[in-house]
């Protein structure tokens, strides 16, 4: 039975639920300025936030200005050179 695809299928939905729930937004991520002051900021919010790493990088992309902005959006690109990826 624990090879149910469908089985598998739920228990991964669960999880994803349960990691959702489990992050806060009690401290608002900071908007973009100084680089590292910036990304100091933005982990402390975070952490504190309980963002996993997965999540980070889902919204990181959302929280830059400017060409920090331009330079992730184009190297997160399916089709970038040097692709950063997670």
């Amino acid at each position: 039975m624990a090879n149910d695809p469908m089985q598998a299928n739920i228990l991964a939905a669960l999880q994803g639920i349960q990691t959702a729930l489990g992050r806060k937004n009690n401290i608002p991520l900071p908007l973009f300025r100084d680089p590292i002051e910036w990304l100091d900021d933005f982990e402390r919010a975070a952490t504190a936030n309980q963002y996993d790493e997965e999540y980070k990088f889902q919204i990181v992309g959302g929280y830059l200005q400017g060409s920090p902005a331009i330079w992730f959006s184009q190297e997160t690109d399916a089709n970038a050179q040097h692709r950063i990826i997670r």
